[in-house]
């Protein structure tokens, strides 16, 4: 009995498994290679869309700037005193910061739901993405 393969199409158990192993290198480089682009591709798409919330916060801001400036004067001329114009202004920042210090925990509970929804949302719409609490570890080959 002869180690040797028969015909030239045939080969031994050491060549089949040195063939499977190359194999199954490159089709695990490719699996982490697919990964690597598909978290390029969300992280660029999340990039631009904090960008734009950005943007959008940063004029939402000097937009209620000026307009509480705005109120501050208006207030004033009424009142007749400028300081007590922003003085009333300063007060209704004042018990908004309250309100918003005693309704903390609620309001970051509603603000995580939100958030673990939108990731949920995301992964259901890209199967490559890994869902569920072992999510540091990738795709799976």
């Amino acid at each position: 009995m002869s180690a040797q393969p028969e015909s030239p199409n045939e080969q031994t158990l050491g060549q089949f498994l040195v063939g499977f192993r190359a194999e199954l290198k490159d089709y695990v480089q490719a699996r982490i290679d697919l990964a690597k682009s598909g978290m390029h591709e969300e992280l660029a798409t999340r990039g631009g869309e904090i960008g734009s919330y950005l943007v959008l916060v940063c004029t939402a801001m000097l937009f209620v700037i000026f307009t509480f400036i705005g109120l501050g004067f208006w207030l004033g001329e009424l009142l007749k005193s400028n300081a007590l114009g922003f003085s009333l202004v300063s007060a209704g920042f004042l018990i908004v910061l309250l309100l918003l210090s005693i309704f903390r925990s609620r309001i970051s509970v509603v603000f995580a739901e939100r958030i673990a929804q939108r990731i949920l949302e995301t992964n259901s719409d890209n199967p490559e993405l890994p869902t569920g609490s072992n999510s540091k570890t990738g795709p799976t080959p």
